[in-house]
C-alpha cells in the first residue's frame, strides 16, 4: 500500500514563495524604469539571490535560465510564461505534494520524447538563446517557436534528461526524511524509467491515476539483493565495504582502495566474458520486472546487471556508458575507450584519493568559458550539455559509493549544480573535522 513521501514541502514553498517575491521585484516596472534610463542596459544582468534561490528549487536546469533570461532582458512573454510556472508549481505542490508535481512533469517530458511534440512545459531557454532568438520563441506559434527541426528534437530529450536531473535533485534536497529518497534520486539518474516509477510508491501519485504497473518494484527489489550480494562477497573474502563520512579523506585504505579493487575486477570480468554469449543487462532486468527472476542462475560477476551498475559506481552514468555499451556490442573500439577512461579515474584515486576524483576528472573534461568562444553556437550547446550530464553522472559515483547519507546529499547536490568549487569545500571541510 502506498504512503505519503516524507518530503519537507513546507520549506519547498517557502523558497518558491521567496523565488517568486524576488522575481516579481526584478521585472517590476519601477526595475525596467531603471534600466530604461540607464540605456536600457541592466547593469546586474544576473541577480546574485535570484540564482541562489532559483537554483535551491529548479537546480541547474532551464527553468533557472528562463528565470534569469527573464530578469535580465524583461522579454514580455516570457515573463508572463515564467510567472504562470512558478505559480502552477506553488499550487501543486501545496495542493498535491512534490512527488505529484515531479511525476507529473517527468510525464509531459517522456510524452514530448515519445511525440516528437514539444511541451509547453518545457523551459524557452533550455539551450542558451540570443535576445532576438528569444524574442522570436515568444512570438511563433506552435513547433516553429522551439527552432529547427534538429534543435527540437535535441532539446526534447534534453526536457527529459533536465526533469530527470530536478528530481533527483529535489529528492535529494527536500527529501532528507525519506528513507525512499535515496535510491529514488540514484536511479533517476541511472535508470531515469524506473526512477519515475518509483515515484509511485507515494499516495498523492497513486491517487493522482498513475500507471498502475508495478513491476519496477521486482526491478527495485533484484538490484538492491545484487549489491548485497556484491556487500556479502566483499565480506567472504575479507574486504571492506563502502565506508563512512568520517573516512572520506583516509581513502589509501578505506574507499579508495575498494574503488581500484572494483575498478581493476570489473576490467578483468568483462576482458573473461569478452568472448563468451552473455545477455544484455536490459534483457535481464526486463526479466526481473516479469517475474521471470532476473536470470538467478548467472553467477554474480557474470551478471551483466551487476557489471553494469559496478561501471556506473565507478564512473557516474555517463562516463561509464563506453565501457557498458562497448562490452555489451563487443565494439573494441569503444570498450578500449571506457577502459582508458576508468584507468584515467584510478590514476586519480591512486594520485589525490577517491574524494577529489569527481573534481579533478570534472576539470579534465571542462570546456571552459575561452575555449566555448571560438566554437560554433551549436557545439558550444553541445559541449556544455555533455559537461552538465558529467557533473551529474558523477554525482551517481557519489550516491553509490559513500554511506553518510547527509553527506553524500550535500555532494551529489554540488556535482548537480556543477558546483565543484562548493563540492572541494564539502570535501575539505569533512577532512578538517576528521582532524580535530
Amino acid at each position: 500500500m502506498s504512503t505519503n513521501f516524507n518530503m519537507d514541502t513546507t520549506g519547498f514553498l517557502q523558497t518558491i514563495n521567496k523565488l517568486e517575491r524576488r522575481f516579481d521585484e526584478l521585472t517590476s516596472r519601477e526595475s525596467q524604469r531603471r534600466v530604461y534610463e540607464n540605456d536600457g542596459v541592466n547593469p546586474e544582468p544576473l541577480d546574485h539571490r535570484l540564482y541562489v534561490l532559483a537554483h535551491e528549487v529548479f537546480t541547474n536546469t532551464g527553468w533557472s535560465m528562463d528565470l534569469f533570461s527573464a530578469a535580465a532582458c524583461f522579454d514580455a512573454v516570457l515573463m508572463d510564461e515564467c510567472r504562470r510556472f512558478l505559480h502552477g508549481s506553488a499550487s501543486v505542490v501545496r495542493r498535491y505534494g512534490l512527488p505529484v508535481w515531479l511525476y507529473d512533469l517527468m510525464n509531459a517530458s517522456t510524452l514530448a520524447a515519445y511525440t516528437g511534440e514539444p511541451s509547453e512545459r518545457m523551459p524557452k531557454c533550455i539551450r542558451v538563446l540570443t535576445p532576438r532568438e528569444l524574442a522570436i520563441r515568444g512570438m511563433a506559434k506552435g513547433r516553429k517557436r522551439y527552432g529547427t527541426k534538429k534543435q527540437r528534437k535535441e532539446d526534447v530529450w534534453q526536457f527529459v534528461r533536465e526533469t530527470h536531473r530536478l528530481g533527483a535533485f529535489t529528492m535529494l534536497k527536500w527529501g532528507e526524511n525519506e528513507p525512499r529518497s535515496l535510491s529514488i534520486a540514484r536511479m533517476m539518474l541511472t535508470d531515469p524509467g524506473i526512477g519515475m516509477s518509483m515515484l509511485r510508491d507515494d499516495a498523492g501519485v497513486d491517487g493522482m491515476g498513475a500507471v498502475p504497473d508495478y513491476r519496477y518494484r521486482r526491478v527495485v527489489a533484484y538490484e538492491e539483493a545484487l549489491m548485497n550480494q556484491v556487500e556479502q562477497w566483499d565480506a567472504d573474502h575479507g574486504e571492506t565495504s563502502r565506508t563512512s563520512a568520517a573516512d572520506i579523506k583516509q581513502d589509501s585504505d578505506l574507499i579508495g582502495a575498494r574503488y581500484l579493487r572494483d575498478a581493476d575486477r570489473l576490467i578483468e570480468a568483462y576482458r573473461h566474458l569478452w568472448d563468451k554469449e552473455t545477455p544484455r543487462s536490459s534483457d535481464v532486468l526486463l526479466s526481473a520486472g516479469n517475474r521471470d527472476g532476473g536470470r538467478k542462475d548467472l553467477p554474480l560477476w557474470q551478471n551483466p546487471v551487476m557489471l553494469r551498475n559496478l561501471a556506473i559506481s565507478l564512473l557516474g552514468s555517463t562516463l561509464s556508458s563506453d565501457l557498458i555499451v562497448g562490452f555489451e556490442d563487443r565494439d573494441r573500439r569503444t570498450f578500449d575507450r571506457g577502459v582508458e577512461q576508468l584507468r584515467e579515474a584510478m590514476s586519480i584515486v591512486e594520485e589525490s584519493g577517491f574524494a577529489m576524483m569527481p573534481r579533478l576528472l570534472i576539470d579534465r573534461y571542462d570546456p571552459g568559458v575561452d575555449s566555448l568562444l571560438y566554437c560554433s553556437e551549436e557545439e558550444s550547446e553541445s559541449r556544455q550539455r555533455l559537461f552538465r550530464d558529467l557533473c551529474e553522472g558523477l554525482a551517481c559515483v557519489i550516491l553509490y559509493r559513500v554511506t553518510d547519507e547527509a553527506l553524500a546529499r550535500r555532494l551529489a547536490i554540488a556535482l548537480i549544480e556543477c558546483e565543484t568549487g562548493r563540492y572541494e569545500e564539502l570535501v575539505n571541510g569533512v577532512d578538517a573535522a576528521c582532524q580535530k
